[in-house]
């Protein structure tokens, strides 16, 4: 799981030229970042909270 922050309010993952994201970013698990996301079918969370 990834968790981005937009600071600029664009809704878009700003990166550099080599592609890494310039905006803060958090990763769910300790390694090296993937190319690519894994698979949905691979990793399932499911949230709840308040219904408004």
């Amino acid at each position: 799981m990834a968790a981005t922050q937009d600071l600029n309010e664009n809704d878009l993952v700003d990166r550099n030229l080599i592609g890494i994201p310039i905006e803060p970013f958090a990763l769910s698990q300790v390694g090296h970042p993937r190319c690519k996301p894994p698979p949905s079918r691979t990793v399932c969370s499911r949230l709840t909270g308040p219904r408004r």
